[in-house]
């Protein structure tokens, strides 16, 4: 077999906001974002926040992995970079389960097989298994030694419903989706708990409900709150008592009927074992954002030899943590549900590239599509969405400078009926940086949902502000955005590929490079271009870099190349391998002709077609008063009703346009 050797580790934190609070509505922040749930114990950001790790080879195969750190991601980040990194160059990656010994050695002896350090190997374990299973062709719980099932049962975790008739009314919603199992996030008072237990068995009565009491009781209470749940037949009890009490534990599970579970405390083999010995669990609930899947299996097979199940726990995990676990899941024998909160499920897709297979009801073991390497195709959603002919529209104003909506319209008719591949915004010809947030809101509601691809402009230079333009555009119906590098710090190659990077990974939109320098003042040569397009989540480049055909040449036959420059130089660009081109919006009914005789075989018919557009194309170069010529040129073809610039754009003066004029009558 090839001889494969791990070449680079990296890591992002991820923080992402979600449409609704983990667990519901919450009291309040402490500073940095972070705040208690009274009376539980436990800190909880209003976030979403991870670290993802991606392993990568000499060979360019790669992995990625998560672990689990609902807050203060950037330690894990910094135990991975600066003490488990160095120990996996160079390695072999295949040999996953020695580098989880070599791994664990570090700081074993020094008491860190528990707490961040376990977390951080468990993001590094993960990434592992992803990329063995890549390198040998099979999905992870083949390598585990096979699924026992293809589709893995899960319950319903959380009702963050404020009271119990609210909590009662969304159970009977899931039970109504086919969901037979619910999971109660309580601790409130045994009384309270009671209450609520009560309400939500009475939506429905074939639910099967468990507690989660979060480490909130005593023993005294938890043995009154388990004997009453004995009476009532729940599922069983989660974290009734504080977490270290081993011997309460013990003497609670030996007290009652209902199982005592346990698991998410902790990491490893060792401290399951101690448990499972004393009798003070009755089943066991691991996370592997914690424990990872290497140790995981060797819990599960600790609890098998007690003769005890393993449900795996999840909580805040997004997706690369939620498809291990179910990997996981689909290979432990006793088995009987995987946690699914679908709060989380609501975020977690966000850092995928296709959403995890299945629902509330079961989730499948499929081979899940992680972020890819190259800026080839989507995994599963067929070819590159940036190709063919993807006019830049330009943005119609009213002589009084407000949004023309009514002629944005036209124009995107315009668009289609010329037959163009997709269409983009906020690009250098649509006077993006005259646009407000809510300007662009407006103007993919109408832009999207056109049957093509849109292609969004992002021009912000900090990293958090592009971040939030992304997931705006996202939000507003966009498939992909089109980045230009910070160019205001002047940035290093390291500093592009940084940002790019954090972009990618956390604005939940495939992005596109824009590499002009000419505006930019940025210079993005094919070896850091290479770099960028390996990032997961870049999957293509607009090249606008005179000459802009070797770059392309150089750049397209293993990624996605685009053009742009107006198409100026389109059929070069296409004789190189360029996948399309993305010029102004004028001209896409005399350019797509070209293009069809191009891809037919006939290149002189097409060089000949093209020659005849080229006076149109270069005057439409023309810095300073590139937008007024686009528009004067759409007012004149009756398809926007103004040629209105904002400033400090120019508008072209009469001379200008009695030259366009002639142009035009040329081409008519």
């Amino acid at each position: 077999m090839l001889q494969v050797k791990i070449e680079r580790v990296d890591t992002f934190v991820v923080k992402l906001v979600p449409p609704e609070a983990y667990l519901g509505a919450h009291p309040g922040e402490a500073e940095g974002g972070y705040f208690l749930r009274p009376p539980w114990r436990s800190l909880y950001s209003s976030r979403f926040e991870t670290v993802l790790t991606r392993i990568t080879c000499s060979d360019g195969s790669y992995g990625w992995g998560e672990g689990l750190a609902p807050v203060a991601p950037e330690v894990l980040k910094e135990i991975i970079d600066r003490l488990l990194a160095p120990a996996l160059l160079g390695q072999d990656p295949r040999r996953v389960r020695p580098l989880w010994t070599r791994l664990g050695g570090l700081m074993r002896e020094r008491g860190h097989l528990v707490g961040h350090q376990a977390d951080a190997m468990a993001a590094v374990d993960i990434a592992l298994w992803d990329l063995a299973g890549k390198l040998h062709g099979a999905p992870v719980h083949a390598l585990l030694g096979g699924a026992f099932r293809d589709e893995v049962p899960t319950y319903v975790s959380g009702l963050p419903r404020p009271t119990d008739a609210e909590r009662a009314a969304l159970a009977a919603e899931w039970a109504g989706r086919g969901v037979r199992a619910v999971k109660l996030h309580l601790g409130n008072g045994v009384e309270e708990d009671l209450a609520t237990y009560d309400a939500v068995a009475a939506a429905h009565p074939g639910l099967r409900i468990a507690i989660d009491a979060h480490w909130a009781y005593d023993l005294s209470q938890a043995l009154r709150l388990g004997r009453a749940l004995d009476e009532r037949g729940a599922w069983f009890l989660e974290a009734p008592l504080v977490p270290e009490d081993l011997a309460a534990h013990r003497e609670l599970a030996a007290a009652l009927a209902t199982p005592v579970a346990v698991g998410e405390a902790m990491r490893n083999r060792y401290e399951f074992r101690a448990w499972l010995e004393a009798r003070a669990v009755d089943l066991c609930q691991p996370d592997v954002g914690r424990t990872g899947i290497t140790e995981a299996m060797a819990i599960a097979e600790v609890a098998a030899a007690h003769h005890v199940p393993v449900a795996p726990h999840h909580s805040v995990g997004l997706g690369v943590m939620v498809a291990a676990g179910v990997h996981l899941a689909a290979a432990i024998e006793a088995m009987p549900a995987l946690e699914y909160q679908p709060g989380t499920m609501a975020v977690a897709d966000r850092v995928l590239t296709a959403p995890i297979a299945g629902g509330p009801r079961q989730l499948r073991p499929v081979r899940h599509p992680w972020p890819r390497r190259r800026g080839r195709p989507l995994p599963d959603r067929g070819a590159p969405v940036s190709r063919g002919l993807i006019p830049v529209l330009a943005t119609p104003f009213h002589p009084d400078g407000t949004l023309d909506l009514p002629s944005l319209r036209r124009l995107v008719d315009f668009q289609l009926e010329s037959g163009v591949d997709g269409m983009a915004v906020f690009g250098f010809a649509s006077e993006g940086f005259a646009l407000t947030a809510a300007e662009r809101a407006e103007i993919l509601g109408v832009v999207a949902g056109n049957g093509v691809p849109v292609v969004a402009g992002v021009g912000s230079t900090g990293t958090l502000d592009a971040i939030e333009q992304v997931r705006a555009a996202a939000e507003h119906g966009a498939d992909v955005v089109m980045l230009l590098p910070p160019y205001l710090v002047k940035p290093s190659g390291s500093q592009v590929i940084d940002f790019f990077g954090a972009v990618a990974a956390e604005g939940g939109l495939p992005v596109m490079i824009q590499d002009a320098p000419a505006q930019t003042g940025v210079p993005m040569p094919v070896s850091l271009l290479v770099e960028l397009l390996k990032l997961e989540g870049v999957e293509s480049v607009k090249i606008e870099t005179q000459p802009t055909a070797p770059k392309v040449g150089a750049l397209a036959a293993d990624f996605a190349v685009l053009g742009g420059q107006n198409a100026l130089f389109v059929l070069e660009e296409y004789a190189r391998g360029a996948v399309g081109t993305m010029p102004a919006c004028e001209f896409p009914d005399l350019l797509a002709p070209v293009l069809s005789t191009w891809s037919e075989g006939d290149r002189a018919g097409a060089r000949a077609a093209f020659t005849r557009l080229l006076p149109l194309i270069r005057y439409g170069l023309q810095p300073g008063i590139a937008w007024s010529i686009h528009k004067h040129v759409l007012v004149r073809r009756g398809i926007i009703a103004s040629a209105t610039v904002r400033p400090p754009a120019l508008d072209a003066d009469a001379a200008t346009l009695a030259w366009l004029d002639d142009i035009l009558d040329d081409l008519a």
